[in-house]
């Protein structure tokens, strides 16, 4: 099976929404993002794309829609069932969301911190020491979350919810879900 590999002026087209700096097309540059954290899957890509901005992923989400490209979105290239990494021998493009990295709001009295999908694990939980309180989750040590919510100890089944949600067809759903405790003690 023949391989259909994006044509010069696609890649032109997604690096012109990231910047230059940030559409990876050198191997070694985008070597990094070709295996999973253990290295025991790898894959193969014609680009690498670093957005700074929702509005970055929506307009690459829309490009690739409109081109039928295959996008692989990776947070911090740490999961172990290998679904952040572009299968091999294909032309999938990898959608880094590592620039994604701001903490928006830390509210110490809610017991909840609203973090961008690109954030470090180990910064996140730095900046709930910060404000006295932990946040739980751990993992390899530059890991970054899907989502970041709730950062006090409590039970696995709490919802951590982003801000903002790109759909495949670049429709962004912006929101923010702060839980809190119902009369009845449980999270409403």
């Amino acid at each position: 099976m023949t391989i259909s590999l994006p044509s010069p002026e696609l890649i032109a087209s997604f690096a012109e929404i990231v910047g230059p700096a940030n559409a990876l097309t050198a191997p070694a540059d985008a070597a990094p993002y070709l295996v999973e954290s253990r290295g025991l899957y790898r894959g193969t890509t014609p680009l690498v794309l670093r957005p700074g901005t929702v509005e970055e992923v929506s307009l690459i989400m829309r490009l690739a829609s409109q081109t039928r490209t295959a996008v692989v979105p990776q947070g911090g290239n740490t999961g172990h069932v290998a679904g952040q990494i572009p299968r091999e021998g294909k032309a999938d493009v990898v959608l880094s969301l590592e620039r994604l990295n701001r903490i928006r709001d830390i509210d110490p009295v809610g017991n909840v911190i609203v973090a961008d999908a690109g954030c470090i694990l180990e910064d996140i939980q730095k900046a709930a020491d910060d404000v006295d309180r932990l946040f739980p989750c751990r993992s390899v040590p530059k890991a970054r979350p899907v989502s970041a919510a709730i950062f006090r100890p409590m039970p696995a089944a709490q919802p951590c919810l982003p801000m903002a949600t790109c759909a495949s067809s670049a429709w962004v759903w912006r929101w923010c879900f702060r839980p809190g405790k119902s009369g009845t003690g449980s999270v409403a």
